[in-house]
């Protein structure tokens, strides 16, 4: 039984629908493919291959990671922890560290500081980013490093 009809009844009907018109499945095949990759489109889930809507069935587990990408689409910063330095301080040194970079973290710090008040206004010289390590500054000559976590 399926949906309440029994499977010998199912089998006939599709049976007889393809004998008689076999156009209606070869217009709806296609036609249910495209609309399931346009709705899926309009939820943000690219699909690149067709093909995978059929291999979409046979799986099993699925393994998410943590960055919140598949949730937001963007990545929030929940808590700063403070060891040894001055708030306000490193509030400015990180906004000022931060101020030009587009990476996912350095958005987050940005977003996550904006509606703080920022007494603060420092000047950074000789910033220096480098892709997958992080960005470093210095302030009154002493190093200040922001380390991005990979």
């Amino acid at each position: 039984m399926i949906y309440g009809v029994p499977l010998e009844g199912l089998n006939r009907a599709l049976s007889l629908l393809i004998v008689t018109c076999p156009c209606a499945l070869g217009i709806a095949v296609p036609l249910t493919i495209a609309i399931s990759v346009s709705r899926a489109a309009r939820q943000g889930i690219i699909i690149q291959n067709s093909d995978i809507l059929d291999a979409i069935s046979q799986i099993e587990t699925i393994y998410l990671d943590k960055t919140g990408t598949l949730t937001e689409g963007q990545m929030d910063v929940l808590e700063v922890v403070h060891h040894g330095t001055e708030h306000e301080l490193t509030h400015a040194i990180t906004l000022a560290l931060e101020a030009h970079s587009m990476h996912p973290i350095a958005l987050a710090l940005r977003r996550y500081y904006h509606p703080t008040p920022n007494p603060h206004t420092i000047s950074l010289v000789n910033i220096v980013e480098i892709p997958g390590l992080g960005v470093t500054g210095e302030y009154q000559d002493n190093d200040c490093p922001l380390r991005r976590i990979k």
